[in-house]
């Protein structure tokens, strides 16, 4: 009988042993689930935040290409003796002229 409750205590302490580490590997599952969970959310938003970077990213080149375009333009005006830049560095002396002639014209009949 010495041997067999030898033997009982024996099987009985791996049993609770047992036990224990399936209690350990369930808490060790639960939180492989919740890290698998979470890296999945992840996941998620960072395809979605992709999806904005990429349109954010278009935009920007498009916005560059447009800021070229009219860089463009604006040094062809500059170029342009037409310009409205040009027309009214032209005009702004003939009209000092024509204000300075009417002041003059004044001066000469109120005198």
């Amino acid at each position: 009988m010495g041997e067999y409750g030898s033997l009982s205590r024996r099987l009985a302490s791996e049993e609770r042993e047992a036990s224990k580490d399936e209690q350990q590997l369930r808490q060790l599952a639960g939180g492989v689930e919740a890290t698998q969970r979470t890296a999945s959310a992840i996941n998620d938003e960072v395809r979605a935040q992709s999806v904005l970077l990429d349109d954010v990213e278009a935009g920007l080149s498009r916005t560059r290409e447009e800021m070229m375009e009219a860089r463009a333009r604006a040094m062809a005006l500059d170029r342009d003796p037409y310009s409205m830049k040009n027309f009214c560095a032209l005009l702004m002396p003939v009209v000092l002229l024509f204000v300075m002639f009417l002041l003059l014209i004044h001066r000469v009949l109120v005198a």
